[in-house]
């Protein structure tokens, strides 16, 4: 009978090892479990703000440019919250928007980025992720978004490589008057600044608004001024001039317009129903400024006679009322016979080679 307590002390002893056992193999699973998902949270926010930076002017300065499958974005951020905005046709050099005159705001972790359009503004807050070359924004509203995306920091191209290229050739091999640099010198770099611009302003114009286009001589430089006219009277025309680095339009009364070749004068004739306008433009300081206006109407408009007279007109000359023959000769002093700008003007396509080409 001594013996069958020890064999039964034997066996619960095994059983309390056995369970001892499991019980830390179990605690221990736990244990590194715990530590695993640790340590991965850990790495994920790690890596998640590595290489961050903060977002401010002076880090942001810069192109940065954002490549999806059909639509390529690029914003560049100037200082005193300065923005220009260039979109493209994934895989095309020509913008179809192209717009300098914008803005920005940072506030925290977010931009709020304004652009001017002349088919609209568009104004859109994002949140943003900034490190040495990539900028993230993301959307803050359940509204699509225009700006968000993935932008890298694009660096302006350089032709040093082209040059250190041609400077290891033996100067006995090269005549001295060749070159085999690309770089463009400062009138050849501006002219293709204008055509650049020129084509991406009329590209932003929908055709069915403005179909004539036609390049006219008004300063007398060597940039050409952009003429187009509106499909529909309440349109108008636009006149156009690049100065400055951007497009410079004015809106024109629908009606016959006149230019004095490299005169620097543009007159405008409009009205109908007794009712008539004469205004005259020129180009100062790189913007369209009203020189002088003169306007003509009926004096009884239920009359039968339209014969352009003092006995049947009232004329108005920059708001002083004057005899027909003196707002002829002021009309004829500013303006003279200029060419008719509404000719032989041609189309979209054409007049975007025809730049191209200039």
């Amino acid at each position: 009978m001594e013996n069958v307590p020890k064999k039964m002390n034997k066996s619960s002893l095994s059983i309390l090892i056995a369970v001892g056992v499991i019980v830390l193999a179990v605690v221990g699973y736990g244990i590194w479990q715990a530590m695993g998902k640790e340590n991965d949270t850990s790495s994920r926010t790690v890596s998640t703000v590595s290489g961050a930076v903060e977002l401010s002017e002076e880090n942001l300065e810069g192109r940065w440019v954002c490549t999806g499958e059909t639509i390529t974005h690029e914003l560049t951020f100037f200082k005193e919250q300065k923005l220009s905005y260039q979109k493209f046709e994934t895989g095309s050099e020509t913008p179809v928007l192209s717009t300098t005159d914008n803005t920005y705001q940072i506030e925290g972790n977010t931009i709020a980025l304004s652009i001017s359009a002349l088919t609209g503004d568009i104004s859109e807050t994002c949140q943003a992720a900034l490190t040495a070359d990539t900028l993230i924004l993301t959307e803050t509203s359940q509204e699509p978004s225009y700006f968000a995306g993935t932008y890298r920091r694009t660096e302006p191209e350089e032709s040093s490589s082209t040059a250190e290229s041609s400077s290891s050739i033996p100067d006995s091999t090269t005549p001295p008057e060749s070159s085999s640099t690309t770089e463009l010198s400062e009138p050849e770099a501006q002219n293709e600044q204008w055509k650049t611009a020129y084509i991406s302003y009329i590209e932003s114009l929908h055709s069915d608004e403005w179909q004539n286009f036609k390049l006219i001589n008004l300063d007398g430089d060597s940039i050409p001024e952009l003429y187009v006219e509106g499909s529909t009277t309440a349109q108008g025309n636009l006149i156009c001039t690049y100065s400055n680095g951007q497009i410079v339009s004015e809106n024109l009364r629908a009606g016959s317009t006149y230019y004095l070749d490299g005169g620097n004068r543009l007159h405008v004739h409009s009205g109908n129903m007794g009712l008539y306008f004469d205004t005259v433009y020129s180009i100062q300081n790189g913007a369209f400024i009203q020189l002088h206006s003169g306007e003509f109407e009926l004096r009884d408009p239920y009359g039968t006679s339209y014969e352009e007279n003092d006995a049947n007109y009232r004329y108005i000359w920059d708001g002083k009322e004057v005899a027909k023959a003196e707002y002829d000769q002021k009309l004829n002093q500013e303006a003279g016979s200029g060419k008719a700008a509404y000719e032989t003007m041609i189309t979209k396509s054409e007049v975007i080679t025809k730049i191209a080409n200039w």
